[in-house]
């Protein structure tokens, strides 16, 4: 397992069940579904195998409960956030769990998304390719178990096991498995050591129906387990699809995408949908659903058998804390400052409980060891080793310790960066800050020394990219201004300090461990005189406003009138439910640990820019991504947007609410598109059903840098906000792999080969190409400078 950062610079001009719920009133969509005949509820991919998790993982914490607490109860219709805070407590995060989840969900829909695999009857099971399916399935297996078990790569069996459950389900509705009478799983299905008896051979499956909107009872009684053919135009797919035999005797897929549905045996068998224009047997689609389920939780059972019971805690991210992970300079310059980290580390450690502590040291050519650890005395030991040495310029390798830490950091765990130089290796800044982005890991740079450097003239730090390189050949400089851009687009900080000081920065570090910490205001480029208002709903347990650079006025608000000078650190002490976290020139953070609820207002002021940002402890906060409306077939679907979005497109949100019962939401009303300075640059009404998850039909995008933001009101009447700390940067190309993962593994010895599509959807332009990964595996790419141009060059 390794991670690979494909970078792409601009240089110049020059459907089974159906994958996700659909909009039925699209037009698009009715035409293929026709919803006003529907037969009940239509369940999907994205469903079952939420509403399967959720059944399993209840069940795994009723078989091993929390410490001390033999009669823990769970509802049976709980939530998986609600299950996640009756486990660990109403403060504690589910958002990793549930992002967790998307991740296995997101590789399912994928297989009805992917070149690779939507057309492919050894994934879809069409066309009485069933034993394909079997050997796909069971080849995997042993990929999902090596990923865990040797690896500990979490992400990657997450994404072969939604491929997976992806093939089971679809079992379900595209075979004769039903129609042959049965009323329970195959439990055999995808468990290495078994083979699928009594499939059909050349005999006959099916009887022509007499309408292709329904066909009752045209499994012939006997025949051999089945699946119908689907075969549609489309010039990708043609080399997949297997045509229907002329015999006219076996099935079809059927749908009013299926072109093979006319001919002998007319109809089709597919219980994807309970729309009889789509699926034939429309009027089995609950019971497809509901062995699916069923199929799901038992392959996930199997998973746990095999794994035990702690990665499987780790596999769904199930745990109370976060991850401390520490990235340290250790270069001769560091030597007081280490000292210092190692103390503050050392009082983190004894007032929190993190799940997983990440530490990687970085010198000057060395970076690492990384260590990945859940032993504290472990993790002291190793930070207390650490020891200034060596380093030579200034510059040093920050990047590539940063990517060694976002390797072994999980989603949604902050980074801390220790350092007192400028970088060396900025060549890596572009993949690795949309990399954090992706695993949606907040970096905090910790910078001691840099700035009095840069005010007194001592050293040059380099900033400016390009402007500052020296050393070797292909070095590209790095300083404070890309420090800023790291922190500001993966919702971190950037602090400066003469030297780093416990006191004002240990409650920082120490704070996003353990609580369900969101954001309510997030303004990166406050220049001047700022006014918010900030509404804090009755989720909200306590509140800190963080304020990085320098300031004159700052003045906060609450809802009863009551204003804090935020300045004046000597009258905060004083004030009771207030804490100073940190007050320097350059950065402050104060807590009001008891907020009044209702609208607090902020007001600040500077000449220069500066930043604001205010964090709350509560249950209720959102996931955020962007898909795109495939309608094709062969199953429409939402699909997932890879990497960054593009400019002036309109995309579905996919919308997760965290929280949302348990904080007694009674609306959801609006999107937000904010920039950095504060500014909403699109507002998105919503007007759908309030649920866990949906897809909301965005504006344009604009062409700048955003925040996404939503607003509703809890029970109470009170207005709630939240905002997605990460920022989106629209951009004018695209960059896809057209590799599964499956394609992508290589033995010892071997190699693997992925073809990227780069599609250029702006000016003519010149593009250079280069590509790394954190274990040095990657040989070649090629080509390394090409034009994306309407004519050839």
């Amino acid at each position: 397992h390794f991670m690979v950062v494909l970078l792409v610079l601009w240089t110049g001009k020059c459907q089974a069940f159906l994958a996700t719920r659909l909009n039925t009133s699209d037009p698009d969509i009715a035409n293929i579904l026709c919803p006003n005949e529907a037969a009940g509820v239509t369940r999907d991919h994205e469903w079952i195998t939420r509403e399967a998790i959720r059944q399993n993982i209840r069940a795994f914490f009723l078989a091993y409960p929390p410490g001390g607490r033999p009669d823990f109860f769970l509802p049976e219709d709980a939530t998986l956030t609600q299950l996640f805070h009756a486990y660990y407590g109403d403060i504690s995060s589910p958002t990793r769990f549930i992002k967790a989840v998307n991740s296995i969900v997101d590789a399912n829909i994928q297989a009805d998304s992917s070149s690779q695999y939507r057309y492919d009857p050894a994934i879809q099971g069409d066309g009485e390719q069933l034993a394909q399916v079997q050997a796909r399935l069971t080849t995997r297996y042993p990929q999902i178990m090596t990923a865990i078990l040797s690896e500990e790569a979490y992400p990657a069996a997450r994404s072969l096991l939604g491929t997976t459950l992806h093939s089971i389900q679809k079992f379900y509705s595209h075979s004769t498995w039903i129609e042959q009478g049965h009323e329970s799983i195959l439990e055999e299905l995808g468990i290495p050591g078994n083979t699928l008896d009594g499939l059909a051979g050349e005999e006959d499956v099916c009887t022509t129906c007499d309408d292709i909107k329904g066909c009752p009872g045209n499994v012939i009684e006997g025949a051999g387990l089945s699946s119908g053919y689907y075969t549609y135009p489309d010039d990708i797919a043609s080399s997949y699809l297997i045509s229907k035999p002329d015999t006219g005797g076996k099935c079809s897929h059927g749908g009013v995408l299926d072109t093979s549905r006319v001919l002998p045996a007319v109809g089709g068998i597919n219980k994807d949908t309970a729309y009889p224009c789509f699926s034939p047997h429309y009027d089995l689609h609950l019971t497809a659903v509901n062995l699916a389920l069923q199929a799901t939780d038992y392959y996930l059972k199997q998973v746990l058998d095999v794994i035990g019971v702690d990665m499987y805690r780790r596999l769904f991210d199930l745990y109370q804390g976060s991850a401390l992970s520490i990235c340290i300079d250790t270069t001769g310059s560091m030597g007081d400052d280490i000292d210092a980290v190692q103390e503050q580390v050392a009082e983190i450690v004894a007032n929190s409980n993190p799940e997983l502590y990440i530490l990687v040291p970085f010198n000057d050519p060395d970076v690492g060891p990384l260590l990945t650890t859940s032993n504290s005395s472990e993790f002291m030991d190793a930070v207390n080793a650490l020891y200034a040495s060596g380093g030579g310029d200034e510059p040093e390798m920050f990047w590539s310790g940063l990517q060694l830490a976002l390797t072994g950091t999980p989603a949604y765990g902050d980074i801390f960066c220790f350092t007192d130089a400028s970088a060396k290796d900025g060549q890596l800044m572009e993949g690795l800050i949309s990399l954090a982005q992706q695993q949606n890991n907040k970096v905090t740079v910790i910078l001691s020394d840099i700035f009095r450097k840069r005010s007194n003239g001592d050293e040059d730090t380099g900033v400016g990219g390009e402007g500052g390189r020296r050393g070797k050949v292909g070095d590209v400089n790095t300083g404070v201004a890309e420090y800023q851009r790291l922190a500001d687009e993966t919702g971190g900080l950037l602090i400066s300090t003469d030297k780093f000081d416990v006191n004002d920065i240990v409650n920082i570090i120490g704070s996003g461990i353990e609580t369900s910490t969101v954001t309510l205001l997030n303004v990166v480029e406050a220049l001047g005189s700022l006014v918010k208002t900030v509404a804090v709903d009755d989720s909200v347990v306590d509140l800190e406003v963080r304020i990085t650079g320098e300031i004159i006025t700052a003045v906060i608000t609450d809802a009863s009138g009551t204003a804090y000078d935020l300045t004046d650190k000597e009258a905060l002490d004083a004030t009771d439910n207030v804490e100073v976290v940190s007050h320097t020139n350059t950065f402050k953070a104060v807590r009001f640990t008891a907020p009044v609820y209702g609208e607090w207002s902020i007001s600040t002021s500077y000449p220069d820019v500066y930043a604001v940002t205010i964090l709350a402890t509560s249950p209720l906060d959102f996931l955020a991504g962007f898909s795109i409306l495939d309608p094709s077939p062969p199953h429409p679907h939402y699909r997932q947007a890879n990497g960054r979005p593009l400019i002036d497109t309109v995309y579905y949100l996919d919308l997760t609410l965290v929280g949302y019962l348990e904080s007694y939401v009674t609306v959801f009303d609006t999107v937000y598109f904010i920039d950095k300075t504060g500014t909403e640059v699109r507002v998105i009404p919503y007007t759908g059903e309030l649920e866990e998850h949906t897809y909301i039909r965005t504006e344009p995008l604009p062409e700048d840098s955003f925040f996404v933001a939503i607003t509703g009101e809890v029970l109470s009447g009170r207005k709630y906000q939240r905002v997605q700390p990460v920022l989106i940067t629209p951009v004018a190309t695209s960059v896809e792999v057209r590799a599964t993962s499956e394609d992508l593994s290589a033995q010892p010895g071997t190699t693997a080969t992925a073809k990227f599509v780069v599609t250029n959807y702006g000016l003519d332009s010149y593009f250079t190409i280069s590509g790394t990964d954190d274990l040095g595996f990657l040989m070649n790419v090629s080509p390394s400078r090409y034009c994306c141009c309407s004519f050839p060059q």
